[in-house]
């Protein structure tokens, strides 16, 4: 099965409806205060501008940049008109974030016809890959040149092997371990014996050595079912401290990433609606560059959004949504190795007894309301029954 990866790069700077590549040299930013920078041009990459930093330390860096109200309907507008394009030439289109794309290729694919439809009809520059999986694809399309497709099928292995290890779908904390042990590209990564691999990293492990060798059985999720989760908080009384609206926003982040849903998947987007009394709810879209698997990471990056807005009055509803979400859905990859670890307590326990000749006071933790707002309600101490 062949994969293509569309990727179009600056996502949100090509498709702004007041930018096109030709009309200016000037640097041009896009976010604002409460955002961010959430793009930007090349003359602004020169100077230093970064994405994860606020626009008064971007002003600073680049003074007479030209910037832009981030337009979140019209890149979704425009990305889901890209996305009917593609259904054109297959039923299985995966909408993996804005900007980033995969179709499993048919018999009706013609891939230079379909960048001239898209440059075309959305005036996008976008660049194709070709590959049997997945990522090979994504790889291949971060090296095609501009408007054109890179085909990457034989020699897989050989071509991934200068590439670094940044483009691996992984955590930023997992790249850091394995700069530590030495493996900066994948290459590195694809000599090693896949048993080390497993022994230091766990699953992650043999699925990083998969990749690094251009293995990758990841099927395409078809966007026909779009998944979102969606959390909601109510205070009980008016809100106007913002450390008391961040701990609401971590709580519905926690409860967001333990749901079904989206519990061991990434997140593309959080968008953030704050009810204010009075007031037209404000609404904070926080797209991921990354797409995210950890609440703590994404709430990190919601607060600092957040930390950003301007709003005066007092808050009584918070909701939460998560979008983009990709990936299988969790499973329960320790459940043995838990069983191994509650049989050895029990087994303690038991010695402990027969030694004492007695019962003994032991106790566990037990979660007993898990969502109260008053933190001693959420435990209780219980007897660790046998």
């Amino acid at each position: 099965m062949k994969i293509a990866c569309v990727y179009i790069s600056n996502y949100f700077l090509q498709a702004h409806p007041q930018y096109t590549n030709n009309n200016t040299k000037d640097a041009v930013i896009i976010g604002n205060e409460e955002l961010g920078v959430l793009d930007f041009s090349q003359e602004a990459a020169s100077m230093g501008i970064t994405y994860d930093i606020s626009l008064q330390q971007a002003l600073m860096f680049a003074p007479h940049s030209l910037v832009l109200e981030p337009s979140y309907d019209h890149y979704r507008n425009t990305w889901f008109k890209l996305l009917n394009i593609l259904e054109y030439y297959s039923v299985l289109v995966e909408d993996h974030k804005l900007g980033h794309a995969y179709i499993q290729i048919t018999d009706k694919f013609d891939g230079p016809q379909l960048l001239n439809i898209i440059k075309k009809e959305l005036n996008l520059n976008c660049n194709l890959g070709i590959a049997s999986g997945k990522f090979p694809s994504f790889v291949a399309a971060l090296h095609a040149k501009e408007n054109n497709e890179l085909k990457i099928i034989n020699d897989v292995k050989q071509f991934l092997s200068s590439i670094p290890i940044d483009v691996l779908p992984i955590s930023s904390e997992t790249k850091k371990d394995l700069i530590s042990f030495g493996l900066r590209k994948l290459g590195d990564i694809s000599k090693q014996r896949i048993g080390p691999m497993e022994s230091q990293f766990g699953d992650l492990g043999k699925f990083i050595w998969n990749l690094s060798n251009g293995a990758d059985d990841r099927t395409i999720v078809s966007r026909s079912n779009p998944i979102a989760v969606s959390e909601t908080i109510e205070f009980d009384y008016p809100i106007t401290d913002l450390e008391i609206v961040l701990l609401g926003i971590k709580n519905i982040t926690n409860k967001a990433y333990m749901s079904d849903k989206l519990s061991g998947r990434f997140a593309g987007l959080a968008s953030v609606d704050i009810y204010i009394s009075g007031r037209p709810f404000l609404k904070i879209d926080v797209p991921f560059w990354n797409p995210i698997s950890k609440p703590e990471d994404a709430f990190r990056i919601i607060k600092n959004s957040v930390n950003r807005a301007v709003f005066n009055g007092v808050v009584y509803k918070i909701t939460l949504r998560f979008l983009g979400i990709q990936g299988e859905s969790s499973v329960q990859s320790h459940f043995l190795q838990n069983i191994d670890r509650d049989n050895n307590l029990v087994l303690a326990i038991n010695q402990i007894k027969l030694s004492m000749n007695n019962d003994i006071p032991i106790y566990k933790i037990q979660e007993v309301n898990k969502w109260s707002k008053h933190p001693e309600e959420r435990f209780a101490l219980v007897d660790y029954f046998i």
